[in-house]
């Protein structure tokens, strides 16, 4: 019997964690990095790209809005003849 009612409260508790989750989703942003600079050098896309720099220097990982956050997508334009660093 109490297996049935845990079973019948199921969808609504995973319709409360899916929609717990759902702002951290919406707030994954892509960044656009070039060996060098273009554009604006804002990361807002493949013609303002970062610079790579931008990306290797730890200042710029964390959990802050102008900074690479987990869930964030990188995207590699062009070609990159320097080491990428990640930072943990």
């Amino acid at each position: 019997m109490k297996f049935e009612m845990y079973m019948t409260k199921l969808p609504s508790l995973l319709l409360v964690l899916w929609a717990l989750a759902l702002p951290d989703l919406a707030s994954a942003k892509n960044l656009y990095v070039a060996q060098v600079a273009q554009g604006a050098g804002n990361g807002q896309d493949a013609a303002d790209a970062y610079p790579l720099s931008w990306l290797n220097s730890s200042a710029n990982w964390g959990s802050g809005s102008s900074q690479f956050n987990p869930g964030d997508t990188v995207y590699l334009v062009g070609t990159i003849n320097q080491q990428v660093v990640v930072a943990a």
